[in-house]
């Protein structure tokens, strides 16, 4: 796990990009899986990598 850690703003604003990508509801992984996704910005320097991990 990265130890960068974001800003209440850089946080909210990951949020809201989220939010837009998007498009259906998440499918969650089974137990042992991770599921990844990009979230993409209004920027194309806004891109950033969401991995939802199921131990």
């Amino acid at each position: 796990m990265s130890s960068n850690k974001l800003t209440d703003a850089e946080a909210r604003q990951l949020l809201e990009m989220t939010k837009k990508s998007l498009v259906q509801e998440i499918n969650f992984p089974t137990r042992g899986n991770e599921k990844e996704f990009d979230v993409v910005g209004d920027t194309k320097k806004d891109v950033f990598a969401i991995k939802i991990y199921y131990e």
